[in-house]
């Protein structure tokens, strides 16, 4: 599991909650913008697409982790001088950052033999697209687990010049009944934070490892794209699908069934480094999700 980078809107919602405030969900801040500006969904326009009522200020309350989304941009490759291998490195995001470098759906098929009902369930932010002349639906969000949410874990960890130790906390009496002990001064070499999170485990099966093969072979002209090395835990509002555009995008008509999410944020970056040809069979992704900023701790 990697721990990850939160997010202004992150922040942003969680002030709105706690104060009974409204979220606004400002332009160029949500997932959606960001998949409709892919040149295939833009060919597509409104071909196939399903249609969800969309998200308002009034949703504050029912934002929730709703999804994971993936990218294969979220690493680079450093060759330090003499070295005879380059190797890997994390390519950071910034907490103002709303979308993936380089964001991949987790399954694409064609409209006319889309994912049955069951598979569905699983994805969400569905669009469609138009790859060589064949209009498509493309998945780029995996819906997070509602029914079996773990708790959340408090960790202090704590940094020194030689070591990086996190174990779990929880407060003590001396908690309750601070002393007034001033802190180090600056320049002192132990750094001690308190962070909260909760970890999801997201599986990945032999099928779903297939599926991102094949949607990165169709998209990107190659599986070795099927490389995640960045992870969006993400937000939003679940919505019931209502009506369905038909495959010319002329018109659209009741259709309901499937569930979607709208006003979708990313609340936190993490980086991977997960190979689908490394793990042909599938494998269990930890996913650090609802992450809160570290905050500054202190040790008597």
């Amino acid at each position: 599991m990697y721990t990850g980078v939160p997010t202004i809107y992150s922040a942003a919602i969680q002030v709105a909650q706690r104060r009974g405030s409204p979220h606004d969900v400002y332009e160029h801040s949500t997932i959606h913008e960001v998949l409709d500006k892919i040149p295939e969904a833009t060919l597509a326009g409104q071909r196939g697409q399903w249609v969800a009522a969309p998200y308002s200020y009034q949703d504050t309350r029912q934002i929730k982790v709703c999804c994971v989304c993936i990218g294969h941009g979220g690493h680079r490759l450093r060759a330090e001088s003499g070295a005879l291998i380059p190797t890997f490195e994390p390519r950071p995001h910034r907490a103002t950052d709303s979308g993936l470098f380089k964001q991949m759906p987790f399954v694409v098929k064609p409209v006319n033999a889309d994912l049955s009902a069951a598979d569905r369930k699983r994805f969400c932010l569905r669009r469609t697209m138009m790859i060589n002349g064949v209009l498509h639906a493309a998945y780029f969000g995996r819906v997070v687990n509602e029914t079996e949410i773990p708790s959340a874990t408090i960790v202090k960890r704590i940094i020194t010049d030689s070591s990086d130790v996190s174990t779990e906390w929880r407060p003590s009496s001396a908690d309750n009944s601070p002393s007034m002990k001033d802190d180090e001064p600056a320049g002192t070499t132990q750094q001690v934070y308190v962070s909260a999170a909760v970890v999801d485990q997201l599986t990945f099966t032999e099928q779903d490892v297939t599926w991102l093969r094949e949607a990165c072979r169709l998209l990107y002209g190659s599986e070795s794209y099927a490389y995640i090395s960045e992870v969006a835990v993400c937000t939003g509002v679940k919505r019931e699908v209502t009506a369905r555009y038909n495959d010319s995008g002329n018109a659209s008509s009741a259709y309901t069934g499937p569930l979607e999410y709208v006003g979708v944020q990313v609340a936190s970056f993490s980086y991977a480094a997960w190979d689908m040809s490394s793990h042909p069979t599938g494998f269990n992704m930890g996913i650090s999700s609802a992450v809160s900023e570290p905050l500054m701790g202190r040790e008597d």
